[in-house]
């Protein structure tokens, strides 16, 4: 069943998060709203009493922030938050590490990610189920942090939760690979595009490791004259990459399982797009 939702009076909608069972919304003035299920302080107030009654649903209500938010993520139930001054910061479950701060359990108050990315400033976040990526403005590194049980943050440990972010290595050590252009992160896996059109992928992605560490190329678009990887997103199991080839016309490519119920797709699965579509090739921070 549909509800209407709707946020104060001169308040324009900029972006909407989903979780699992919360919802956050991100105004054009910078003002954050959150609703839903609050249990582990994913919405960014004093816990909710019990997941199990609906009526523990929080209603949709501002959250006060340090500064103007330019961006937020929701992962399965945790949140992360980027100001316009290029801090981070996160609140909610976090027994795998998913709010970057370095606490375990439950985190009802937004609280700055550790590490790291505390000295720099942070250009871009990307969250999906319990595992997280941040990319910096000054020297474009990514970091990660949360679950690493199938080494989708492909860092030098072992470790299979990671409380604070950890510098990761997506690319590979050459010069012609380009910078990132695009990161996104599913259940697990994580994908990465670069300038040259390339897609590495690290962990698990449609119930197989990619390249024999779990990291390797997946997509390489570097040899097609005419083709131009535009965007890559993630969903909890599958992988989506836009393609333009040629003008007017573009195509998706799929990766990955709808679910962990049914078996992966065509590998790459292909679906052509309607270049007129005005949403389609552009990418969206």
């Amino acid at each position: 069943m549909l509800e209407e939702v709707s946020l104060p009076r001169g308040q324009l909608v900029k972006q909407v998060s989903v979780g699992r069972r919360h919802v956050v919304v991100l105004t054009t003035s910078g003002e954050v709203f959150s609703m839903g299920l609050n249990c582990f302080g994913q919405c960014g107030f004093p816990l909710s009493p019990s997941p199990s009654s609906p009526g523990n649903l929080l209603p949709l209500q501002p959250l006060h922030t340090p500064s103007p938010v330019v961006k937020v993520c929701c992962g399965l139930d945790h949140t992360h938050f980027l100001t316009s001054e290029g801090l981070l910061y996160s609140c909610g479950w976090s027994d795998d590490g998913q709010t970057g701060t370095g606490c375990r359990g439950s985190l009802a108050t937004p609280t700055r990610v550790a590490g790291d990315v505390m000295t720099e400033r942070v250009r871009d976040v990307q969250c999906c189920a319990d595992t997280s990526l941040a990319i910096t403005e000054s020297s474009g590194g990514i970091y990660g942090w949360g679950n690493n049980e199938y080494r989708q943050l492909h860092i030098e440990s072992s470790d299979m939760q990671v409380f604070e972010p950890w510098k990761v290595n997506l690319l590979p050590n050459q010069s012609d690979a380009g910078e990132v252009v695009a990161m996104t992160i599913g259940s697990s896996f994580s994908a990465t595009l670069t300038e040259r059109g390339d897609i590495y992928v690290a962990g698990r992605l449609g119930g197989r490791e990619k390249g024999g560490e779990g990291w390797g190329l997946l997509h390489d678009s570097g040899s097609r004259s005419n083709e131009e990887v535009v965007d890559v997103k993630a969903g909890l199991h599958y992988l989506a990459a836009l393609v333009r080839e040629g003008k007017g016309h573009q195509r998706l490519l799929l990766w990955g399982r709808h679910s962990t119920k049914t078996p992966p797709l065509a590998d790459p699965h292909e679906m052509e797009l309607p270049s007129s579509h005005p949403e389609l090739g552009r990418r969206s921070s």
